[in-house]
């Protein structure tokens, strides 16, 4: 007859290979696991998503916002990363520093700054050695207000050459001084020096005046060509 007794040495060698497989099964699974990059989510590169190459007047903001977005070197998107906006043409930043979304995007505003011509905005993030940079065209401003700086309320000979010059400012709505403006001159009485002067870079110019031939007051006025913009100056002959 068979034995039916059982036999301890047989138990352990059939489950052997039941307690490999399962080693085996988990050494592949920590393995599929493992991240071998050592570099996901860390800043590896910036760039922009929105907002360069626009244009406007010195001194005023632009349009759009400018956009950034911020990812890791397998170009997924990295949140929480600190970027530093910095304008290179005295313009004005809305936020310097803006923490990048869950997006991996940060955005500012941008206010030209007051010279015409080509303006730089730089957007850095720790950790990527190359920023990106936003490019805009800034306008000259157009005059809306022409002031008289010095020359007024004068008196004279009969027939004299005001001691001092007429000086007027063409400027924009934040008071900057605007080149180029056309300024007409005319006068009730007297003669002056040009019926026609243009301003400089500061935004002013200057007219001479003759007192006229007979005694009383003479009211010059400049006005910005083309337009109803003027101011006025009175001048004496006694």
């Amino acid at each position: 007859m068979f034995s039916t007794s059982f036999s301890p040495v047989r138990a352990r060698r059939r489950r052997l290979p039941v307690t490999a497989s399962l080693l085996l099964f988990a050494g592949v699974a920590l393995a599929g696991c493992s991240d071998t990059t050592g570099s996901a989510g860390i800043a590896a590169n910036i760039s922009i998503v929105s907002g360069s190459s626009q244009s406007g007047t010195v001194g005023t903001a632009v349009a759009s916002p400018l956009v950034v977005k911020v990812t890791d070197s397998h170009g997924d998107a990295v949140s929480g990363a600190a970027v530093t906006f910095a304008s290179t043409a005295s313009g004005t930043i809305g936020s310097p520093t803006v923490t990048t979304g869950a997006d991996g995007k940060a955005q500012t505003s941008f206010i030209l700054g007051p010279t015409a011509g080509t303006q730089i905005v730089t957007a850095t993030v720790a950790g990527v050695t190359t920023p990106t940079s936003f490019s805009f065209t800034a306008l000259v401003a157009t005059a809306s207000a022409v002031t008289a700086v010095s020359g007024n309320n004068q008196s004279g000979a009969i027939g004299a050459q005001l001691a001092a010059a007429l000086v007027v400012k063409a400027q924009d709505l934040l008071g900057t001084g605007v080149a180029g403006a056309t300024i007409n001159w005319t006068t009730t009485a007297g003669t002056l020096g040009a019926a026609t002067t243009t301003t400089a870079a500061n935004g002013q110019t200057q007219n001479t005046f003759t007192l006229p031939g007979t005694a009383g007051t003479a009211t010059i006025t400049a006005t910005l060509n083309g337009t109803q913009i003027k101011t006025t100056f009175t001048a004496t002959a006694n």
